[in-house]
């Protein structure tokens, strides 16, 4: 029998794509026995799995939205699939600490937690504006978010989020003491690729949603001039979506898609690319001040990096020299800052980002969690 504490982490998805959460049982398995409750499990000495199957309601979503929108918010939350899920199967344990990641797994936590347990809440988004975007979100969901975070983070013994914009965003609305953990992955022992004169390889990788029109990437780089090429390496978790993103591509000679790599793999994979690019859409909340982890993939992996002027973004990229931010939300605006850059200047990125890739890294950043969950602050 062990004698270390026993922590349970929630996630309502998969830990081997959700790079926050794997950080998160890297960093805390050392010093705790693990319960990992998730739509997945992991292979991980000292972590033991509790998996749940991702199935949807037990309400139809016309049902839901209409109970949501009748304002029967603890009806809405507690009849979800997974949560029922996980009170039965966690329902008979008992634990030291929990971990909850996105605030819609943070009611579970307490109610498992049994009055015993310190709960942790690590807000992967400000979820009151997830999706602010969409009507049926902004008129329905955000109401009910917004109840869910006055009526449970109160309970909370600490929190973090990943960016400091959200983090103001929790406090000031909720008048919680809210750190930061930025989504920063493990330190890699790698160079920068060589930079030729008339070839600038550019690589976009990730998850997919319509929301963040990925379109216009391809629409930027397929009109450059033929020293540019884009690969995109996507996670197909939206079907039609990447069938239009593949008609879009075909349109272009210098946009290819490749297979995506496993998540560890990710920085090595594409060390061998000149330059990273991310055109995050800032239409809904989260996106605006959006602090990814592709941008710290970018990082490890040595590359330039281009991206519209997402402000949690910029500020990095800019302080540290990492490549270029155009001066709006436009294709245009970044396609006259790509059409600028010289071998010169992406030499000059790649170095800096090898300069700051340890400060960026897990080693720095994700040794925090510790200090989550044995004292509820990261700071």
């Amino acid at each position: 029998m062990s004698d270390k504490p026993t922590l349970l982490i929630i996630a309502f998805t998969d830990p081997k794509r959700d790079p926050r959460v794997y950080r998160q049982l890297g960093v805390l398995c050392d010093r705790w026995d693990i319960v990992l409750c998730a739509c997945g499990s992991l292979d991980m000495p000292g972590v033991r799995c509790v998996e749940l199957a991702d199935d949807g309601n037990r309400l139809s979503p016309l049902i839901r939205h209409f109970i949501t929108a009748s304002r029967a918010y603890e009806r809405a939350y507690w009849s979800r699939s997974l949560v029922g899920q996980a009170l039965r199967k966690l329902e008979a344990l008992n634990f030291d600490v929990v971990l909850a990641n996105d605030i819609e797994t943070l009611p579970l936590a307490l109610r498992v937690a049994k009055y015993k347990a310190r709960v942790v809440v690590d807000a992967h988004e400000y979820e009151p504006r997830h999706w602010d975007d969409q009507w049926l979100f902004d008129t329905v969901y955000r109401p009910y978010w917004d109840y869910i975070c006055r009526t449970y983070l109160p309970r909370v013994d600490g929190m973090v989020t990943v960016s400091p914009r959200l983090a103001d965003e929790y406090s000031r609305n909720y008048n919680v003491s809210c750190g930061v953990i930025m989504n920063t992955p493990d330190y890699q022992e790698l160079c920068p690729s060589e930079t030729h004169e008339n070839e600038v390889r550019i690589i976009h990788h990730g998850g997919i949603n319509p929301s963040r029109k990925i379109e216009n990437m391809m629409h930027v780089v397929g009109a450059l001039d033929p020293r540019f090429t884009l690969d995109l390496m996507l996670i197909n978790n939206h079907k039609r979506y990447m069938r239009y993103l593949r008609r879009e591509g075909s349109k272009y000679n210098n946009i290819r898609f490749v297979d995506p790599v496993p998540m560890p793999d990710i920085a090595r994979t594409i060390n061998k690319y000149d330059m990273g690019i991310f055109m995050l859409h800032p239409g809904a909340f989260n996106y605006r001040y959006s602090l990814p982890n592709k941008l710290f993939e970018y990082i490890q992996a040595r590359l330039a990096i281009a991206i519209w002027p997402s402000p949690e973004m910029s500020k990095i990229v800019t302080s540290e020299g990492l490549g270029v931010v155009s001066s709006e939300y436009t294709n245009t605006s970044m396609s006259s800052c790509l059409g600028e850059v010289t071998a010169a200047d992406i030499r000059q990125f790649k170095t800096n980002s090898d300069r700051v890739a340890r400060r960026y890294s897990s080693e720095v950043e994700s040794v925090r969690y510790r200090d989550l969950v044995e004292s509820g602050s990261a700071d």
